[in-house]
C-alpha cells in the first residue's frame, strides 16, 4: 500500500451521504455508527468514501475489515476508505486511508502527513483542493 499512488480527484460526485451509517463489527459492541460520504472519482470504477468518526459504538479503526466488505459490497472492490476523525493538534482532523492487504487492515496518513513523506506534497495538495467535501462543508 505504501507504494500505490493515492487517486487523483480532480472531480468527485457525490453518491451516497449518510448521517448516521450502521456499519458491522467483530468487536463486542457487534456495530458502529458513523457518518459515511461516498464520492464517484474521475477514475472509471472507483469511488471514495469518507467514513467518520461519531464515537458510536465500536470505532472506525477496530471495525476496519468490516467497514471495507461492507463498501466493497456497495461500491465495488476498487474502494478507497478514509477514516476521519477529530484529531488535536493543528489541523483538528485526520484522514487516514485504510485498505485490506491479505485480510488484514492496514492505514497509510493522509492528512496531515509529516513532510518527510514522499507523498506529503501530493496529500497537501489534494487536500487543501478537497478539504470542503472531505469535511462535509459543501
Amino acid at each position: 500500500m505504501d507504494n500505490d499512488p493515492f487517486p487523483a480527484l480532480p472531480e468527485l460526485t457525490t453518491l451516497q451521504s449518510a448521517t448516521n451509517w450502521l456499519y458491522p463489527s467483530g468487536c463486542a459492541a457487534g456495530y458502529g455508527i458513523a457518518r459515511l460520504r461516498v464520492w464517484s472519482t474521475s477514475i472509471p470504477g472507483q469511488v471514495l468514501a469518507v467514513v467518520t468518526e461519531l464515537g458510536i459504538g465500536a470505532t472506525v479503526t477496530n471495525s476496519a475489515a468490516e467497514i471495507h466488505a461492507e463498501l466493497a459490497v456497495l461500491y465495488g472492490p476498487s474502494t478507497v476508505v478514509l477514516e476521519h476523525w477529530k484529531a488535536h493538534g493543528d489541523t483538528g482532523h485526520r484522514f487516514d486511508q485504510t485498505a485490506l492487504v491479505r485480510g488484514e487492515p492496514k492505514w497509510r496518513a493522509v492528512w496531515p502527513t509529516d513532510p518527510p513523506n514522499p507523498l506529503h506534497d501530493h496529500f497537501q495538495q489534494w487536500f487543501a483542493r478537497h478539504r470542503g467535501e472531505l469535511l462535509g462543508e459543501h
